[in-house]
């Protein structure tokens, strides 16, 4: 894991603090939290630190070693979206199982207190350089995902319609993908852009 964690922290800084979870956590899984202010203010950024250890096969075929990521308010959510990563992790452990790009979990209800978000998609990390996407480690290579909260709504657009009409929306309207509470971004007319542009 020394590889992992320096390529965490060369990205993040030093972990300030983690968490072992309970005895529902996956054997070996823990999550480790960064900053504040990482990769922005405000911000903290969490990350799973062993569930690399694990293959997990790909619904599509293959199969890959991965951690997850999740950027959360840091006056608000940490603690939450900590027991979030635990849980998603243990279903994966569970099931042999890894996520892939654009993959929806959910909805299962409010994700956040407050907020609107219900379900979670898994993609590339957006808000960190490139490099950070994958950790070249032996015996293979790490792959970061990202873990976006989102709404009902936002989830039946990439159920219809695909993960890549979600992100047009998320890119042109420029979302605070790191906040769980943020609103909704607007759906009308995005299942005619689909069509159109199919």
């Amino acid at each position: 894991m020394a590889g992992l964690i320096e390529h965490l922290e060369s990205f993040l800084g030093l972990i300030a603090g983690g968490s072992r979870g309970d005895d529902t956590t996956p054997e070996g899984v823990q999550v480790a939290w960064f900053g504040p202010d990482v990769p922005f203010g405000g911000v903290t950024t969490l990350v799973t630190v062993g569930l690399s250890r694990r293959h997990l096969n790909l619904p599509s075929g293959g199969a890959l070693h991965q951690e997850l990521v999740m950027h959360v308010p840091t006056d608000d959510f940490p603690a939450r979206a900590a027991g979030l990563l635990f849980q998603v992790a243990g279903e994966m452990v569970r099931r042999r199982t890894g996520l892939s790009n654009g993959q929806v979990i959910g909805p299962r209800g409010p994700l956040f207190p407050g907020g609107q978000t219900t379900a979670i998609v898994a993609i590339s990390p957006r808000y960190l350089p490139e490099s950070f996407a994958v950790c070249h480690t032996e015996p293979a290579p790490v792959v970061f995902t990202w873990l976006v909260p989102i709404t009902t709504g936002e989830a039946e657009v990439i159920q219809k319609f695909g993960w890549g009409t979600l992100e047009q929306a998320f890119a042109a309207q420029d979302p605070d993908l790191a906040d769980p509470g943020r609103a909704e971004v607007a759906l009308d007319g995005l299942g005619s852009q689909a069509s159109a542009g199919g």
